[in-house]
């Protein structure tokens, strides 16, 4: 466990003064390793803190084009049906993804103008009906998840013939470069692409913006890892400090 710090509670707000900004919640940053799930995480994350109204920042229009050309290629690659963003933010990559002829619908609460297939309303896999398969997208969407791999395991449970779609601000890449305001309190958990290649058959997977984002395709294995929530107490800060012995050194 590292030393907690604290940080305004909302990364991803705009405000419309500076008193405004300034008198925002503070959160709290203490970085913990599960050593159950073997990921980092935010383990003073309060979600009572985050505020999903129409301040919340979604747009990214340079990580959106990065994004269509990385995934519209493995949806004709492996025949991705019945595309379901979570977290579609205003709806642009749903837009995108209908006129490249993809079957494509969107949720977020954030969302401001609802439609037949964009839905103001965060999504939850008790809310899966059929058991079609289905491709669950979720971009910089599963950081923002308190127990990200129970809710994954949930979306198979409610759907075992699907696929997800995750991508992530890569953890090596924020070390590397000492990205620290990359890790946010808003940011509940901290990903590499090896932590998803034990628990689920990795379709497709790599990296791109120069290394900073990963992406992971992949579906569900036969005998899933035990889905368990993290309290907190499974901690160790041996394994990051692996990540920075490589660069100590050279």
């Amino acid at each position: 466990m590292l030393p907690e710090i604290e940080v305004p509670a909302n990364a991803s707000r705009f405000f419309d003064s500076l008193e405004t900004a300034l008198a925002q919640p503070t959160g709290t940053i203490e970085i913990t390793y599960d050593c159950v799930e073997h990921y980092y995480y935010n383990s003073k994350f309060d979600p009572s803190l985050i505020f999903q109204d129409s301040n919340y920042y979604t747009k990214d229009s340079f990580q959106l084009t990065n994004s269509i050309n990385i995934f519209n290629p493995l949806v004709k690659k492996y025949d991705l049906l019945n595309i379901i963003d979570i977290g579609c933010g205003q709806g642009e990559y749903v837009k995108i993804l209908n006129k490249l002829g993809n079957s494509a619908i969107g949720y977020d609460p954030v969302l401001k103008e609802s439609t037949s297939n964009l839905k103001s309303e965060s999504f939850h896999p008790e809310m899966i009906e059929d058991k079609s398969e289905k491709t669950f997208i979720m971009r910089c969407v599963l950081p923002h998840i308190e127990n990200p791999f129970l809710y994954l395991d949930s979306i198979f449970l409610h759907s075992p013939k699907s696929k997800i779609y995750i991508e992530f601000q890569r953890l090596e890449w924020i070390l590397i470069n000492k990205a620290w305001t990359s890790i946010c309190h808003d940011h509940v958990s901290l990903f590499t692409i090896g932590n998803f290649v034990s628990r689920y058959n990795i379709i497709d997977s790599g990296v791109f913006a120069r290394g900073e984002w990963g992406f992971v395709l992949f579906c569900k294995k036969e005998k899933n890892h035990l889905m368990v929530a993290h309290k907190g107490d499974n901690t160790s800060d041996k394994h990051l400090k692996a990540f920075l012995k490589p660069e100590v050194s050279s």
